[in-house]
């Protein structure tokens, strides 16, 4: 049987000449289960997103650290948290599972 898992927040974290920023996106996968693939899928698409939407809003700033943070939780056992950080920081590509 596949290990499922609940996703509990997702973060961006960015940094520029203003400072770094940390701040969570809506949640709208709260009641849903997923494999471990499709939460590497969901990172991925959210990261896609958020550097869409600073290209469009925000295209004239450089964005030195872009880093989506999607926290899980396997479903048998909630208390437990990990994490997928996916992105680019100063120092070059972020993944971390």
């Amino acid at each position: 049987m596949e290990n499922l898992y609940l996703i509990r927040k997702i973060e961006v974290v960015t940094a520029h000449f203003f400072g770094e920023t940390t701040s969570e996106t809506p949640n709208t996968f709260t009641t849903q289960e997923f494999s471990a693939e499709k939460l590497h899928e969901i990172a991925e698409q959210q990261l896609s997103q958020v550097k869409d939407m600073l290209q469009k809003f925000y295209s004239n700033v450089k964005f030195s650290k872009l880093v989506v943070k999607l926290t899980y939780s396997p479903k048998n056992t909630p208390e437990l948290e990990h994490c997928i950080d996916l992105g680019f920081d100063e120092e070059g590509e972020v993944y971390c599972s």
